[in-house]
């Protein structure tokens, strides 16, 4: 199992010198990680089968996980956003893939 934390879009929180976020930069924030949620999960994807791909002392019908908590400030919208995405799969099954979009992956978003 490999776990992480990622923010698919940087913004600048609450400071004394950014002392409100306005209704545009939450809107661009929010468009931001929607468009980059496919990337990330390619991303993830690939992960998996190159992670699989290297881990020689795992047996093959043992599982193999991704997982990547997702990083939100309190006053973003969070709408269509997971807080949390696993992927998993048996490891021969990600062996056998030639691709990481043909690969048995099993994903859960929470």
């Amino acid at each position: 199992m490999f776990l992480g934390e990622v923010n698919l879009a940087p913004a600048a929180g609450i400071t004394p010198f950014h002392p409100s976020v306005s209704a545009d930069e939450i809107r661009r924030t929010h468009e931001k990680k929607l468009q980059r949620m496919a990337a990330l999960r390619a991303a993830m994807r690939a992960m998996l089968v190159d992670s699989a791909r290297s881990l020689d002392s795992v047996p093959p019908d043992e599982q193999v996980a991704v997982g990547l908590s997702l990083f939100y400030w309190t006053w973003e919208k969070r709408e269509g956003l997971p807080a949390q995405i696993v992927m998993h799969a048996q490891r021969k099954g990600l062996l056998k893939s030639v691709t990481a979009e043909q690969a048995p992956i099993a994903s859960e978003e929470y």
